[in-house]
């Protein structure tokens, strides 16, 4: 019973690491894409079928291991889109660390309101 060809994107700036990985993921019989920056992932998968990637966030020096869904991602600005990036719903994430975020994007988004001129 041959299984569903997977395809893994691995993404890091370290060419070396990429290398490696993705010579791992050949051997276990994933198909294998590599980008080097963030900004050439997103256009690798943009329009594609729903991703579940693992990332690693940092912030403010707390880095958060979460497992999450591609909602959607833009890799060029226009649109709604003022900067490249992506919406994700979290699939697995610390308790902690979900926490963590909700403040700190509370906190971001009630300072932008506080600091931006009403028009």
């Amino acid at each position: 019973m041959q299984r569903e060809k997977r395809t893994i994107l691995v993404v890091d700036s370290s060419a070396t690491f990429i290398f490696y990985v993705a010579m791992m993921l050949r051997k276990l019989q994933y198909v294998v894409q590599t980008a080097s920056t963030a900004e050439d992932a997103l256009k690798m998968i943009v329009g594609s079928a729903p991703a579940v990637v693992s990332l690693k966030l940092l912030i403010r020096a707390r880095e958060l291991a979460v497992t999450a869904r591609v909602l959607y991602s833009s890799a060029k600005v226009g649109g709604p889109h003022a900067v490249p990036g992506m919406g994700v719903s979290f699939e697995t994430i610390d308790p902690e660390d979900r926490t963590f975020i909700r403040e700190f994007i509370r906190e971001q988004v009630t300072n932008a309101l506080a600091t931006k001129p009403r028009q």
